[in-house]
């Protein structure tokens, strides 16, 4: 009977003249898949994908009825999020494709996990980025991934961001891969970036600037911290040379830091305007203070009034007025010590050498070099410590 009503339904499946049959009645409860499989239109991408491999096997169905690099763009970014770039990564005069694709924040470590895949004109797979870590699918992230002539060559590269993640921080690292011909070579910075707030690329080519904001460590044992901008140059065969210029210090301890390095590369009428101006300004905080240590201005601000003094008669100026400001105003024993022995020197041989050698052998006595670290022990994040070698420099 089966049989029977199936060949019938067939026959009745048209009337001979074209004209549509009315559909026959399906029982309750028959399977249907089969025929809905068969017969409905797929949808172009779906629902995101579960994780990287899955993203991988369905791209690769996308990409491959696509009519052209990106020509589904809106549709992928409709449904998943992603973004796409073309560009000639090979110099075989064709258009190439690469896709960033977020992924569910349960598959990564990092707050926005992503995963770039890159389809060259002349190879039918797909290429994976980055090698470690996870691409990163944030706004930030979106902000550089492209592709782009990067390395002089007049052919794209990839440029994308990945995460490296670790307990309680993660590292941003901006990744330039140029293909050479047989494989893939990264030429961006060797090195990422904690709490990256802002990365681009200013101009075009190899005479721009790739420039990042951030640098802020998420951990309590790192101590009070500022972000900066570091800008890299192509340097002929990577983006490797770099500026870093520290933003403006909140905090007296950074003040006083930027006063040393003007000290160290000696700029001494610099280096003492801007300890003057750490000292009297009010609007530097404490951190100590604030996190519920003993504070720490005193310390900084007697340790700056020595240097003052130091950066004064490395000048060839008399340091006697300076020196007298120390011993009258410092309220730390060190430095006011220091500043006793410096005057000591300098009298006795007329040197600045000499002055900072007895500040040494003062600074060096047991004891005294655990507390010098103590005084300017402000967290991991401003490392290396200052030394008791490191006070009286020349």
């Amino acid at each position: 009977m089966g049989l029977l009503l199936a060949v019938t339904a067939a026959a009745c499946g048209s009337d001979g003249d074209g004209a549509m049959a009315s559909p026959a009645h399906t029982p309750a409860g028959a399977d249907v898949t089969a025929t809905a499989t068969a017969t409905a239109t797929p949808e172009p991408f779906g629902d995101p994908p579960r994780d990287a491999q899955d993203a991988a096997a369905r791209l690769a169905t996308a990409l491959g009825r696509a009519a052209g690099p990106c020509a589904d763009a809106a549709a992928m970014h409709l449904a998943w999020g992603a973004a796409c770039a073309s560009g000639d990564v090979d110099g075989d005069g064709t258009p190439d494709v690469a896709v960033l694709v977020p992924l569910p924040a349960s598959t990564g470590q990092s707050p926005h996990p992503g995963v770039v895949f890159v389809q060259r004109s002349v190879s039918p797979g797909l290429q994976r980025f980055p090698q470690s870590g996870e691409a990163d699918a944030s706004i930030v992230g979106r902000s550089i991934f492209t592709l782009a002539e990067r390395s002089g060559d007049g052919t794209a590269e990839v440029v994308l961001l990945a995460n490296l993640c670790g307990a309680s921080t993660c590292s941003s690292r901006v990744y330039v891969q140029s293909w050479d011909g047989s494989a893939w070579r990264d030429i961006g910075p060797g090195e990422g970036m904690s709490g990256l707030e802002r990365v681009v690329f200013e101009g075009s080519g190899t005479g721009g600037r790739l420039v990042m904001h951030g640098g802020i460590i998420a951990s309590p044992g790192a101590g009070p911290q500022r972000a900066s901008t570091t800008a890299y140059t192509f340097d002929g065969v990577r983006w490797g040379k770099k500026t870093v210029i520290p933003d403006r210090p909140v905090y007296l301890f950074h003040a006083i830091r930027d006063a040393d390095a003007l000290f160290a590369e000696g700029k001494f009428e610099e280096a003492t305007k801007a300890y003057a101006a750490a000292i009297e300004s009010r609007d530097l905080r404490d951190w100590r203070a604030e996190t519920g240590l003993p504070g720490g201005r005193d310390e900084l601000v007697a340790y700056a009034l020595f240097r003052i003094a130091v950066a004064t008669a490395a000048r060839g100026q008399d340091p006697t007025r300076e020196l007298d400001a120390v011993i009258r105003d410092g309220k730390s024993e060190l430095f006011v010590n220091a500043a006793i022995a410096f005057r000591k020197g300098l009298q006795d041989q007329l040197s600045v050498n000499a002055g900072c050698l007895e500040v040494t052998l003062y600074l060096g006595t047991p004891g005294i070099p655990e507390m010098i670290e103590r005084v300017f022990d402000y967290g991991f994040a401003n490392h290396p410590l200052k030394g008791y070698r490191d006070i009286c420099p020349l």
